[in-house]
């Protein structure tokens, strides 16, 4: 799609933000796009992009979509004793532990904690809009 766009010279209406007093050039590619962007998606991901009014929107809201896919989402679990995770980077706050603590986890096996500290995530609710959600409390477990 982002190739398509490119080719089609929309480009720049999807990345940058909407000029202050839009021209009819700027509306017109920036429909485009947004027809564009319409036309390629699954049917099932349609939800993300149909309240959008600029390509921007549309695009910012796919791409918040496609993020929590990635390799560093995240699976939150409301029933778990305690959040964990193996990546020092999703932390904003991170202390280490000075005494040892070892998790058992599902396996059975232990698992050495070396941390504890705060996370702050980029969710999607069920609306398809982006949200900021704080977890406190966040093991950190390098070996998870």
């Amino acid at each position: 799609m982002e190739l398509l766009l490119i080719m089609e010279d929309l480009w720049d209406v999807v990345i940058n933000d909407p000029p202050n007093d839009p021209n009819a050039v700027w509306l017109k590619n920036d429909n485009k796009a947004c027809a564009t962007i319409g036309f390629l998606v699954d049917d099932n991901q349609l939800i993300h992009v149909r309240h959008a009014t600029t390509a921007k929107q549309a695009w910012d809201s796919l791409k918040a979509y496609h993020e929590k896919s990635c390799l560093s989402s995240k699976c939150i679990d409301s029933g778990a004793t305690s959040h964990m995770t193996s990546d020092r980077t999703f932390f904003t706050e991170l202390r280490h532990k000075r005494v040892s603590e070892t998790i058992k986890v599902a396996n059975g096996d232990l698992a050495r904690v070396e941390g504890i500290g705060t996370e702050k995530l980029k969710c999607v609710d069920r609306n398809g809009n982006l949200i900021h959600v704080t977890i406190n409390d966040v093991l950190y477990v390098p070996s998870l």
